[in-house]
């Protein structure tokens, strides 16, 4: 199932997951590029890694675009240019290739005529994680080029992405359910208090499709007034790429008598 990590393993890992991604400079700002980085398509990119042997600082690395660098990318007229390669680990003394010596030019920019691929650009910043390899981000956007020209671009938003990375939303859901419950449809605790957890997963329009309920505590009445106090609330849906994903909740609960008697209409 997968799940938003938490904060600190986030913090821990923005720092290596943000220098596997090739730079993209557009409209003044410079952004990172997730997908599948253009150098790659580059019809001479074994012959391209053998003349960059030694540039990039030896050892392993998390999951780099092109095994220890980081290419830069720019839009000029529509066209795209390749107009640096960063070493991943900084190398000593060479922080930045020599564009001009790889590719036999001399203003230190390649026209990327090779590149015919949709690039997927970050809008704003990162507002959580899906998972360890997908960033949600507040929009995207789609660009197409064809023989290293920009054709199309395409704006995507996605104001509800912060809402379902948002944990203080999360950890808010449990007093909504006891607030909105009939108490009289809970069962009596035993011991005066009991813990249960419940998983869902939501629809395009935010709604649960499934609401599931792990361990053998609560009876079938209170698992159905559960069931149906959920399936009233709004969960924000996530977008990656453009598209839906189906987004899992779980959501541990512990019922005590003494909410029963806060709460209880």
């Amino acid at each position: 199932m997968k799940k938003l990590l938490t904060l600190s393993l986030i913090v821990m890992l923005l720092s290596v997951l943000d220098v596997r991604a090739d730079r993209f400079v557009i409209d003044g700002d410079t952004v990172r590029i997730w997908d599948n980085s253009p150098l790659k398509s580059y019809s001479n990119f074994s012959n391209l890694l053998t003349k960059l042997v030694g540039f990039a600082a030896e050892g392993n690395c998390f999951d780099c675009h092109i095994q220890g660098f980081d290419a830069e990318w720019k839009i000029i007229d529509n066209n795209l240019y390749l107009t640096n390669i960063y070493s991943e680990y900084g190398a000593k003394g060479k922080p930045t290739a020599d564009i001009n010596k790889l590719f036999n030019v001399t203003n230190g920019m390649v026209k990327a005529n090779w590149v015919t691929q949709k690039l997927w650009l970050p809008i704003g910043r990162g507002v959580g994680y899906l998972d360890i390899m997908n960033v949600l981000y507040e929009g995207e956007k789609l660009l197409t080029f064809v023989n290293g020209r920009l054709i199309t671009t395409k704006r995507f938003d996605y104001p509800n992405n912060k809402k379902a990375a948002n944990r203080k939303r999360r950890d808010s859901i449990p007093s909504y359910l006891f607030s909105s419950i009939n108490w009289n449809k809970i069962q009596v605790m035993p011991n005066s208090e009991m813990e249960a957890v419940v998983g869902l997963t939501t629809s395009l329009s935010g709604k649960p499709v499934e609401i599931r309920f792990y361990g053998n505590i609560l009876d079938d009445q209170s698992k159905e007034e559960i069931r149906h106090v959920l399936s009233l609330m709004p969960f924000p849906g996530i977008y990656i790429h453009g598209e839906f994903l189906p987004t899992s909740w779980t959501i541990p609960l512990k019922f005590t008598e003494a909410d029963r008697k806060k709460y209880a209409r």
